[in-house]
């Protein structure tokens, strides 16, 4: 299992690099095979599922705090779907124990997910979704505050002689 794909519970601040296609997790047992993590168009193409590319809890939340997100699965295809998840391995999120969820065409299943940070760090996982066509993973995420600022990446001082000042104004923009 790559470490970027699945953190353990003591290598929970790895990032998730969602724009990453080649990103697969390997699971066992009644969701085995591979998952793959996929746009929200290609999951539409591929399985008939609509569903968003991955939940972000942003800054602004707190250690011993309790944060809850829905995720909407819908049917966007003409067929019935059989529609299986394994729960985040993480200890930080949690969902209902995982049922088989049987949707037919057009219809939706709204799943809770639970946040439950003890620290301020970030902390990444994922769900991994398993139907009879294959498997797909939405990553689920907590972000922590950053410190970040944009500066220009040059300035032009035109001609200066040697032993004048020079006044140029130029913005600092914090985009932390």
């Amino acid at each position: 299992v790559p470490a970027a794909a699945m953190p353990a519970a003591a290598n929970a601040t790895k990032r998730l690099d969602v724009t990453d296609p080649a990103l697969s997790y390997r699971g066992s047992g009644i969701l085995s095979g591979s998952a793959t993590l996929l746009t929200r168009a290609q999951r539409l193409r591929r399985f008939g599922i609509d569903c968003i590319d991955g939940l972000e809890w942003h800054a602004g939340w707190e250690p011993g705090g309790e944060y809850v997100k829905q995720l909407v699965i819908k049917n966007a295809s003409t067929k019935a779907i059989q529609i299986k998840y394994k729960l985040p391995t993480s200890t930080h999120f949690s969902m209902d124990f995982p049922e088989t969820i049987s949707l037919t065409a057009g219809l939706s299943k709204t799943l809770q997910v639970v946040f439950r940070p003890v620290q301020l760090e970030e902390y990444d996982d994922c769900i991994v979704f398993s139907t009879d066509k294959g498997s797909f993973m939405v990553p689920i995420r907590a972000s922590i505050p950053s410190v970040s600022s944009m500066v220009p990446d040059h300035l032009d001082f035109g001609f200066c002689p040697c032993q004048e000042t020079a006044l140029k104004t130029f913005s600092v923009v914090n985009n932390g």
